[in-house]
């Protein structure tokens, strides 16, 4: 059965502020620069569903996002009390090692590693590496900084099983899909546009069968499915080791 379609509302957002292009890095005085930053801009589509949470919409959208609100939001999703942050900043031995707050990386495919700060994973051949954590409620906000997006390559979220869970993948150029896989068979639910470059952010708000997926200062796709929604299990999704991720953050408070 065809899902609904929803028009995503006009929203205020900010762009993140100009970052060039640059590549996988060693972070250093950067990472306190990026921390420091009051809003990015995924964060200022995303957090706003959780901070102006004491009105909701009928179908389940965020009030932040209404054209002309003066909702603003409080501080970065880092800064939100409960928020969980893995910015691979810490020692590890083998695969992503420890998310702090929510246990251990699980990894479904592929080989995970830290270097330089940022996570990275060799794909099995023909096969996407996939590396997850349990979110604490399945009502949560879910970002990463992803570098340099090959296709093929995004995040995963409703995550159960290799054939059960849900999708955000990069097509190449401007092209995404959101993507749901039942019982091994994946269906595409929404084609949407925007840029990737160097380093977007990808982000997922999940709230009952809402799901709401932005990519950079651009909030792409709000749909309603309640397949897998008990399901709390998010994480990242390979299919170059040309493709990093930095800044994992779970807000499930």
């Amino acid at each position: 059965m065809a899902l609904p379609q929803h028009d995503v509302p006009d929203a205020p957002f900010r762009e993140r502020p100009p970052i060039g292009t640059r590549p996988p890095r060693r972070l250093g005085a950067g990472r306190a620069r990026r921390l420091g930053l009051a809003v990015t801009a995924v964060t200022v589509i995303l957090v706003g569903c959780l901070v102006a949470a004491t009105v909701e919409d009928s179908d389940g959208a965020y009030p932040g996002a209404r054209s002309g609100s003066s909702r603003s939001v409080v501080g970065a999703l880092q800064a939100l009390p409960g928020a969980a942050v893995d910015d691979f900043e810490h020692p590890v031995d083998t695969g992503l090692g420890p998310f702090p707050g929510l246990g251990t990386w699980r990894t479904t495919a592929g080989t995970w590693q830290v270097v330089d700060g940022l996570g990275s994973a060799a794909p099995d051949p023909g096969r996407q590496a996939v590396a997850t954590v349990a979110a604490h409620r399945a009502m949560y906000l879910f970002q990463v900084d992803v570098f340099r997006a090959q296709p093929g390559s995004g995040v995963v979220f409703r995550y159960r099983d290799s054939r059960n869970h849900w999708m955000v993948t990069y097509l190449g150029g401007t092209r995404w899909n959101l993507t749901k896989v039942r019982s091994g068979k994946p269906t595409v639910v929404r084609t949407f546009t925007a840029t990737a470059g160097a380093l977007c952010t990808v982000g997922v708000w999940v709230k009952g069968p809402v799901v709401q997926v932005a990519v950079g200062a651009v909030p792409a796709v709000r749909v309603r499915d309640a397949t897998f929604e008990h399901d709390r299990r998010v994480g990242l999704l390979s299919s170059s080791a040309a493709t990093h991720f930095d800044d994992v953050s779970v807000y499930d408070g």
